[in-house]
């Protein structure tokens, strides 16, 4: 009841809209008439090149630490069908420290992202990978539709440390 009641009055409302350049001033009388009191700004738009970050996290894989299980980043997509040649979604792995096969090293399933609609409890992720060996300061891309999972870590004492990085097409 308190949200309800006192948020939507403290709280802002913004709303991005992409309007063509040859469509802006009838947009901005419509406005004007609708909802005189509206603040609106404006900023330059890239029309088929903005991209979202989709999460900036930190992926440790500490000593004896389990491989993590199979599975495409592009999966919360995967009840639109987007034709075969359309990727929404970029995903990377920067490197903190060095990435061996010893110490985690993420593991990808090559041309997964091809696989048409993957079921992860069919077994598709009991498949052969190659671990993604790379130095400090690597970064590894690939598409969303990738299957891939962090390795095991089987050494005794070395961290695996990335940040990981996702970027969606503007329109997602």
């Amino acid at each position: 009841n308190q949200i309800g009641q006192t948020l939507p009055g403290k709280s802002p409302s913004f709303f991005f809209m992409d309007i063509r350049s040859s469509e802006a001033q009838a947009f901005d009388a419509f406005l004007r008439e609708k909802a005189p009191e509206a603040k609106m700004d404006r900023v330059p738009m890239m029309r088929g090149r903005v991209v979202r970050l989709n999460g900036l996290r930190p992926e440790e894989i500490e000593p004896g630490a389990g491989g993590q299980a199979l599975h495409r980043d592009q999966w919360c997509f995967d009840f639109f069908p987007f034709p075969d040649d359309v990727q929404v979604e970029v995903a990377t792995i920067w490197a903190l420290t060095d990435f061996t096969e010893a110490n985690g090293a993420t593991r990808l399933v090559p041309g997964s992202h091809r696989w048409q609609n993957p079921d992860y409890f069919a077994g598709d992720s009991d498949v052969a990978t190659i671990p993604a060996e790379m130095p400090k300061g690597s970064v590894l891309v690939w598409h969303g539709s990738t299957w891939h999972g962090g390795g095991a870590n089987v050494t005794s004492d070395e961290v695996r440390v990335g940040v990981a990085m996702n970027y969606c097409a503007g329109f997602i």
